[in-house]
Parts: C-alpha cells; sequence; structure tokens
C-alpha cells in the first residue's frame, strides 16, 4: 500500500518569491521569466520559459514528498544504467552535477498525492505542470570563488502513465536535511484558494515551528502577485480582500494563528503536527466489573460523524461525504454487538495541543 503524503522537506530557495505566482487574469501565462534569490552567498537564477503557478508548486511538492519516501540516489559514475541516463537529461554542469535524486512513480499516484479526482482534466494539467518545470533552468553563481554552474530544475521521462524524475542536487541535498524548508501537505489540502495556498508555503519558509512574526498586509501581496498589491484601486482593494480571505483560512489551521491590526497581521506557526491525525486510544474496564479475556478483545463499530474527518470539512465534496458517513453509521448499527464490550479499543480524531 503506498503510504500518504503527510509533508514535503523542500531546499528554501525553491520557495523564493515569483517563481510561485498566480497566473491568472493580469499574470497570465505565455512570458518568459527571470526569478533570482540568495542562499548565503549563492546568488541562484530561475530562468523560466513560462510562469509557473500554484498548480506546478502543487506538483513539485508532491514530487519532492514522494522522492522522500520512495526516492534513490543518482549520479553520473553510478552503477545504474537508468540512474545515469536520467541524471544526464538534468544536463547539470561544473558543481551542479553533483549527485541528484530519481523518482518513479505514475500519473495516476501522482492524481492521488495530489487529491485530484481520477479524470483526462487532471491527467493534463498534471502533465502541463511537469512540462513546465521541466523547462525550469537553474544557475548558481558564486561571485566570491568566480564559479558558475547550472542545472535543470528536473527532467522527466515517461512510459505511459509511468514516469521517471530525476530532480536536482540541491532538492536531494534537502531531502538529507540541509537548508530545507518544512510544508504541511495535509494543512495545504485543506486549503481552498490558490492565494491562501501560496501564502501557507512563503509563511512555511518564513516562520519558523513555534514562530511568530508580524507584517503588513500588502507586503504579503508580493508574496502572491508579481506586482504586489497592484497599481488600481479596484485591484489593491481586491487583492486586500484576497489576502485576508487566504489568511482566515491558514487561521482556521491547528498548526497556525493570525492576529489582525489595523494594517498589519501577527502570525504564528504553533509548531509541528504529527505525521498521523488519528492516535489509539484504549479505554480501560471500569472499575470493579469482571471481565472475560474473550470480553477485553471485543470491539464495537464506531460510529462516524462529520468531527472524524477534520481534513475534509471544507472539502467542495459535501454531499458524498454525507452519504459516506450515513451508510458508515447504518453498517455500524448493524454490527453492534447486543452487550456492549468492557474494554474497547478505537481510533478517535488527534488533534495534538501546542
Amino acid at each position: 500500500m503506498t503510504r500518504p503524503l503527510t509533508h514535503a522537506r523542500i531546499d528554501a530557495p525553491h520557495l523564493a518569491d515569483g517563481l510561485f505566482t498566480i497566473t491568472r487574469g493580469v499574470e497570465g501565462r505565455g512570458r518568459n521569466r527571470v526569478v533570482h534569490t540568495t542562499w548565503g552567498e549563492l546568488e541562484i537564477e530561475f530562468a523560466c520559459v513560462e510562469p509557473l503557478g500554484v498548480a506546478e508548486q502543487s506538483v513539485l511538492l508532491a514530487l519532492v514528498a514522494r522522492a522522500g519516501i520512495d526516492g534513490k540516489r543518482i549520479s553520473a559514475n553510478g552503477k545504474s544504467e537508468r540512474g545515469k541516463a536520467l541524471h544526464a537529461l538534468l544536463r547539470a554542469s561544473e558543481s551542479a552535477a553533483r549527485d541528484g535524486i530519481m523518482l518513479t512513480t505514475t500519473i495516476s499516484q501522482l492524481v492521488a498525492d495530489l487529491g485530484l479526482t481520477k479524470s483526462g482534466t487532471a491527467y493534463l494539467a498534471v502533465a502541463n505542470a511537469l512540462r513546465r518545470l521541466g523547462n525550469v533552468v537553474i544557475w548558481l553563481r558564486d561571485r566570491a570563488r568566480g564559479r558558475e554552474a547550472n542545472t535543470l530544475l528536473l527532467a522527466v521521462h515517461r512510459r505511459g502513465d509511468t514516469l521517471d524524475v530525476a530532480m536536482n542536487y540541491r532538492i536531494r541535498d534537502a531531502l538529507r536535511g540541509a537548508g530545507f524548508t518544512r510544508v504541511d501537505l495535509l494543512e495545504r489540502q485543506v486549503l481552498t484558494s490558490d492565494v491562501a495556498r501560496l501564502l501557507h508555503a512563503f509563511l512555511s519558509r518564513w516562520i519558523r515551528p513555534k514562530g511568530e512574526r508580524e507584517i503588513a498586509v500588502d507586503t504579503l501581496a508580493k508574496h502572491v502577485w508579481t506586482d504586489g498589491i497592484g497599481a488600481h484601486k479596484t485591484t489593491r482593494r481586491d487583492r486586500r480582500a484576497a489576502i485576508r480571505a487566504a489568511l482566515a483560512e491558514i487561521a482556521a489551521l491547528d498548526g497556525w494563528s493570525v492576529t489582525e491590526h489595523h494594517d498589519t497581521v501577527e502570525i504564528g506557526r504553533l509548531g509541528r503536527r504529527e505525521n498521523s491525525t488519528h492516535r489509539r486510544v484504549r479505554i480501560p474496564p471500569t472499575a470493579g466489573e469482571k471481565t472475560t479475556h474473550r470480553a477485553s478483545k471485543r470491539r464495537e463499530p464506531q460510529t462516524l460523524g462529520p468531527q472524524a474527518f477534520p481534513a475534509l470539512s471544507t472539502s467542495p465534496a459535501k454531499a458524498g461525504l454525507r452519504l459516506l458517513i450515513r451508510e458508515s453509521n447504518a453498517t455500524a448499527a448493524r454490527l453492534r454487538p447486543r452487550r456492549p464490550a468492557d474494554d474497547l479499543s478505537i481510533y478517535l480524531p488527534y488533534h495534538p495541543k501546542h
């Protein structure tokens, strides 16, 4: 069984401001974009053939998270011929030709990891996102040492539904613990707007766990749109409203707090979530009651309710979820034993206290 994705440990510069933005409306597609950032003494430039949006960011985070589970090291001098071929597809030069990481997966699995409904539209969207990510060239410059190198962000070799994805050395280093940003994918799937997802990724990079920082609402717009809050009065009004709506979504998450002070907001990151959303709770028998060994092992089916699905409470498929809950409740009622068990072991929703 494939393990579900809980978080991605991604190289921090890969979430640089302007690399992933809103690509609808005035932003649009079809224009080259060059994004500059720094990491220590290293200057990093992302040269994009097309602007990258939320879809590309989601696909990259899913690939990195899956590579953290199933990825394999690839090298130009490795023993695997397929690994060497994939490493060559990255077209890495000089110091960027270090060991990367490869992942073998399928488009179907990637669609499932993204929480999308399996359809031709979803498959095409994922394929287009992979193509755009595969066209990004990363330039790395160390002015102090007079060195320059380049590599592709990732390279994809497709065989039907199967994908072989090679990712650059910085992503592999981040997965090994070097300069990474931890993005909670369970939280991200709950968010419904593109603005909220972009802000969540930025805040995950900007605020450390258990940290708190204050920022202006208009400044947050610079991390979502390339032209910031905008020049026109109507644009500024609409974007401020979108930012505040996105912050309300983030504030509803267990791991975040948002307090607004006129034109600024104070944002707190309450700490790291557990990988599992449930914990096992054992309820002992009532004191003084006699129980048999067989009775202590019996389990009573638990009636489900919306509280058992916290991550789906804002899902657009509420009608189908309610039908599933009703069917589950009916099944539980039919299977419930006539005499309740004295010793129960049940699974209850777990919301860690911060």
